[in-house]
């Protein structure tokens, strides 16, 4: 029943051994195979942790996610670019990911930067699923992120990745696999 999936419980990932993985949203991440070096959750969520509360509160998560805030999941970084996934409460993803894309464009335009936007599709997990890909120039030099969102009751993973070309940032989303149960 559609309130059943409204009411999932956040469920935040866990990395062990250099593999991240989130059982709520099905990712895999093998950081070790892919040369990515994972950011500690305290410093990619000072503010979280700045409260003095912890990931394994998943009521102290819940609250957080409750005030409209993100929760870095993960965040890994290599020579290639990186790659984030970040946790939102959201009802409706096409309409976050509306207005995603509007807040990063309107974010590096005050910066300064050129940004050029584009929807598409393409695979992930496993599955056809709607992309942004967003193109950054500033002084001469170009950045590019993709980013897939994925759904799970009231929550959103929004899932990035940054290179120097769109290949590389491709490259860096595609390193995401199915997590098999």
């Amino acid at each position: 029943t559609e309130t059943a999936s409204e009411d999932v419980e956040v469920q935040i990932g866990e990395i062990e051994n250099d593999i991240y993985t989130n059982k709520m949203f099905g990712l895999y991440f093998d950081g070790k195979s892919n040369d990515m070096i994972f950011a500690s959750k305290e410093e990619a969520n000072k503010n979280f942790y700045d409260t003095g509360k912890n990931e394994s509160d998943i009521k102290a998560v819940t609250e957080y996610l409750d005030t409209g805030k993100k929760f870095v999941d993960m965040h890994a970084v290599s020579e290639k670019g990186s790659v984030s996934v970040m946790i939102k409460k959201e009802k409706d993803t096409d309409t976050y990911a509306d207005r995603a894309v509007v807040g990063i464009k309107q974010g590096m335009e005050r910066m300064g930067m050129e940004v050029e936007t584009q929807k598409g599709s393409g695979e992930f997990i496993g599955e056809t699923m709607p992309y942004v890909t967003v193109r950054a120039t500033d002084n001469g030099n170009t950045a590019y992120q993709k980013i897939v969102f994925l759904k799970v009751g009231n929550y959103v993973a929004e899932i990035t990745s940054y290179a120097d070309s769109e290949e590389k940032a491709s490259e860096c989303i595609d390193m995401f696999t199915k997590l098999e149960e």
